[in-house]
């Protein structure tokens, strides 16, 4: 049997190359060819790249579809891992829950998909107090994928800015910049810049690359968490041109913060 699915596994091999060679130029083979190694090989990973790659080409109702009919046949903590960040982007907490226990009990995926589900459930919670509790659990580990922790880090980063503990914020801000690109870390050392008056620092800040829109909901926060909400209330209505909800919650900060005054 071990011998069988080594062959099973060797046989799938060059499917996996061409499937990927065909998502890489964006051939749109790549489907069917990933979803024929994941069924002749059985690896978990190819589960994962054969999904993705149906959800890219058919979209994400036909990638659940799909995902739930592999989970029945062949389940596996990667696979379990997709369907719930897939149903989670359509705003089905109830199966995505599902999921990550699912997940849990078949062990772990070994790329963190699931530990990263966890957290998206956390941060839209609507209670900022879970995603802020996880992601301090988080905070203590060693293991996790570079983009979970960016995500640990940033929010991290924002608890303290908010909350008015402006050095560490400062500290967890520069320590984002020195492992990566972070309009977050940006925009939290542009407002502390700002209220230092140190205008060639904010200057610095402000002229790293990002989306314009992220760029000015965090300069917003960062006002709110030096102190300055007039500042950031100025800068409502040119957020809510894009995003009404995004203004939204910068209002919410503005009167928290106003309200703790």
């Amino acid at each position: 049997m071990f011998f069988i699915r080594w062959i099973r596994i060797i046989l799938s091999r060059p499917l996996v190359l061409v499937g990927h060679a065909a998502s890489m130029i964006n051939f749109p083979i790549d489907a069917g060819l990933l979803t024929a190694a994941w069924r002749v090989g059985g690896l978990e990973a190819d589960a994962k790249f054969a999904l993705g790659a149906i959800l890219k080409r058919q979209g994400i109702d036909a990638a659940r579809r799909q995902g739930r009919e592999w989970i029945v046949r062949r389940p596996n903590a990667q696979l379990v891992s997709m369907a719930g960040l897939m149903a989670l982007d359509v705003g089905d907490f109830d199966e995505a829950r599902e999921y990550l226990d699912q997940g849990r009990a078949l062990g772990d995926d070994g790329e963190g998909l699931l530990d990263l589900l966890e957290y998206h459930m956390a941060s839209r919670s609507g209670d900022p107090q879970t995603s802020l509790g996880l992601a301090r659990r988080y905070a203590r580990r060693r293991d996790l994928t570079p983009t979970l922790s960016k995500l640990v880090l940033v929010e991290l980063l924002w608890a303290d800015m908010l909350a008015g503990r402006l050095e560490e914020a400062r500290g967890r801000a520069e320590h984002l910049l020195d492992v990566d690109h972070s309009v977050e870390a940006e925009m939290a050392l542009w407002a502390l810049a700002v209220d230092s008056g140190d205008e060639a620092a904010a200057a610095r800040h402000l002229r790293c690359k990002g989306d314009p829109g992220m760029k000015l909901y965090f300069q917003a926060m960062g006002c709110v968490g030096v102190g300055r909400t007039d500042q950031a209330r100025g800068m409502l209505d040119q957020l809510a041109e894009t995003n009404p909800n995004v203004a939204d919650n910068i209002r919410r900060h503005i009167e928290l913060r106003e309200a703790s005054q």
